[in-house]
């Protein structure tokens, strides 16, 4: 499967990997399945997206689905941070993250950093 979705950190963090060729119905599907976690938490969830093997993004709609993206509009939306977006993808994720205002966007190069960065910031 193109993405995949896992909570991890004692529910902290929603852990996503994308692949080539992904789609925006498939991240639908599991913005789906994140607001019913979010809904259900009663703490900040932080988002870590690994990006190192996407290189594409669809055609058109990545953009208008940032009112849609519970890691960036839900009320438990806390750090969102990115590994490894190539130039295009931190364009549109830094396009993504100001159109909302939203200043808790982070993009790092190795998953290592990410982790070294969350762990620092969720409760211990």
């Amino acid at each position: 499967m193109p993405i995949t979705q896992e909570i991890r950190e004692n529910g902290y963090v929603i852990f996503y990997v994308m692949t080539d060729p992904w789609t925006l119905p498939e991240m639908l599907n599991l913005f789906a399945a994140e607001t019913v976690y979010r809904d259900q938490v009663g703490h900040q969830v932080h988002t870590l997206v690994d990006l190192t093997e996407t290189h594409t993004a669809p055609a058109s709609g990545l953009i208008g689905m940032r009112h849609k993206a519970p890691s960036l509009v839900h009320p438990t939306a806390g750090q969102f941070v990115v590994i490894g977006a190539n130039t295009f993808m931190h364009m549109v994720g830094q396009t993504i993250f100001n159109l909302l205002g939203f200043d808790k966007g982070k993009f790092v190069n190795t998953e290592e950093e990410a982790w070294t960065y969350l762990r620092s910031i969720i409760p211990g």
